[in-house]
């Protein structure tokens, strides 16, 4: 049975079998589903060159930070620039066919959004790992296979625990 919107609700109701988003795309666009995902397939193709050059300009700052923190130990930037900066990494690779650099940059922003200050070390370790899966795809795996094993590792322990309580 698919849920029903309140009637306390004014405007239009939301959860209604109408209301999809081939419907939608019907009846505001006058575009099939199909048409629809092939519109939006040109779009991005049609904006790759410009996601891959900002992509290349935010791993260079995040190079430039990792520099900065090798030579004096600490970071430079602030916690809210380096967090913007991988976070639209994060959503622009995972998007134009980099879903590995898009996961290291989303690790970093967990770090910056969990610490405060972040620590030096982590962070180095994040950045390094950005900047050598920007520089090669084969190492991606490579990088992120700890990340995974540990992942996997934390998820059966939950479940494990759920078990118990």
């Amino acid at each position: 049975m698919r849920p029903r919107a309140s009637k306390a609700v004014d405007g239009p109701r939301l959860l209604t079998s109408g209301n999809t988003l081939a419907g939608f795309l019907r009846e505001r666009r006058g575009l099939d589903s199909r048409a629809a995902v092939s519109a939006a397939n040109r779009a991005v193709a049609g904006r790759r060159e410009q996601a891959v050059a900002e992509i290349d300009r935010l791993v260079g700052v995040l190079h430039a930070e990792l520099h900065f923190l090798r030579g004096y130990g600490r970071i430079g930037a602030s916690a809210p620039d380096l967090y913007m900066a991988a976070e639209r990494i994060a959503g622009l690779a995972g998007l134009f066919g980099r879903p590995e650099l898009g996961e290291a940059a989303a690790g970093l922003c967990e770090l910056l959004a969990g610490h405060d200050p972040p620590s030096p070390t982590r962070t180095r370790i994040h950045l390094e790992a950005i900047v050598l899966i920007f520089a090669d795809r084969a190492a991606a795996d490579e990088l992120l296979r700890p990340l995974k094993l540990l992942r996997r590792r934390r998820g059966a322990a939950g479940d494990a625990g759920d078990e118990d309580g």
